[in-house]
Parts: C-alpha cells; sequence; structure tokens
C-alpha cells in the first residue's frame, strides 16, 4: 500500500483519495477534497450519485430515492478522502467484505478526529445489480428492482442509512487537531 512509502514524508500532509472502479469523479473532485484537509479536516465524505438511469421500474427508483434522500450525508467509498495520519492512527480499513467504508468512518469519529460531508465533492457510479460486496450498492439496487430477493432490500437499505444523521456540509473547524467525538461531524470543537 501507498502508506508503507510514507518513511519521508509526514502523514498529516498526505490525503488518501478513494472511490471505485466503475465510478467517475467530477473535475473538482479531488479539489473539494484536499481544501476540505486544508482547511484542518481529517476526513470528508462526498455523494454517490447513479451513473445512469435507474435500472428498475419508476416505484423501485422513488424506493431508492428515499433511501438515499433519507441518507443525504451517508459515506461511500467510493467517495472518501482521509488524511494519512487519521488514517494510520484507527487501524485503515478493516478486513470486512463490507462496510469497511462505514466502519472507518466510524472509528474515526469514535477517537475524536474531524469529519465532514461536502456535497460539492459528487461523484457517479454504475448502477449495476451485481457486485462483489454483499449488502452494497449493487445488493441495493438489486433488491429493489427485484423485491423477491429476499433480505437483499432490507440489507441494502440499513446500510445505506447507517451513518449518524449530521449536517451536510464541512463548515470550518474551529481549532486544527482532533476534537472530542461527542462534537459532532459539521462544527468540530476543541482540537489540541
Amino acid at each position: 500500500m501507498a502508506l508503507d512509502e510514507l518513511d519521508s514524508v509526514t502523514p498529516s500532509g498526505v490525503v488518501l483519495l478513494n472511490t471505485d472502479a466503475d465510478t467517475e469523479v467530477t473535475p473538482v473532485w479531488a479539489l473539494r477534497h484536499l481544501d476540505r484537509a486544508r482547511r484542518g479536516w481529517h476526513a470528508s465524505a462526498g455523494p454517490a450519485h447513479l451513473s445512469a438511469t435507474f435500472p428498475g421500474s419508476s416505484a423501485a427508483a422513488a424506493r431508492y430515492h428515499g433511501i438515499v434522500a433519507g441518507a443525504e450525508a451517508n459515506v461511500y467509498g467510493a467517495n472518501l478522502a482521509v488524511r494519512a495520519d487519521a488514517h494510520l492512527a484507527v487501524g485503515g480499513f478493516g478486513p470486512l467484505a463490507t462496510g469497511e467504508d462505514h466502519a472507518l468512518w466510524h472509528r474515526l469519529g469514535s477517537a475524536g478526529f474531524r469529519r465532514c460531508h461536502e456535497p460539492a465533492a459528487r461523484v457517479f457510479t454504475s448502477p449495476r445489480l451485481h457486485g462483489r460486496a454483499p449488502g452494497g450498492l449493487a445488493s441495493l439496487l438489486h433488491g429493489l428492482t427485484h423485491p423477491d430477493s429476499a433480505g437483499v432490500t432490507s440489507a441494502g437499505a440499513s446500510r445505506s442509512t447507517a451513518t449518524p444523521s449530521r449536517r451536510p456540509g464541512c463548515g470550518e473547524p474551529a481549532a486544527r487537531g482532533r476534537t472530542p467525538a461527542s462534537a459532532g461531524d459539521a462544527a468540530p470543537r476543541g482540537g489540541r
């Protein structure tokens, strides 16, 4: 992994930008995430939109849009930036088959690192119905378009809404460094 090469670089000056192979980033995607890191945020997550028309009925599309609208400030591995020092401090991505993005995000918050949702850092991801990660976006889309698939819809829906609610946007951190996890994601206070 690239982090193994950080011997001569200060980890707090490195930002790990994460996306997926079937995802396209906007021209300003990296700049939006890097700006958040420059302003003192340890991690930022942006929205993941479908890159093509929803692959199911209009009723299934409405259910999908209801799920993602209810989780506006969600976290997707397809659109995530984490400073290397924070990533290393919490052990990085865990050895999970799915949900490693959520697990990392939660560990960052529990450790007091500043996190925010950056709506301007948008990506567009494939609306494929079959993916590698059980319970991921493909599972959710498949479950919505094939309602007879036992448990798929509920697994995908619970993953999509599992992130604690927080205000969208990043605002400005009050101070550099860590902040207590109870301070919230959009307007952290404190520091070291």
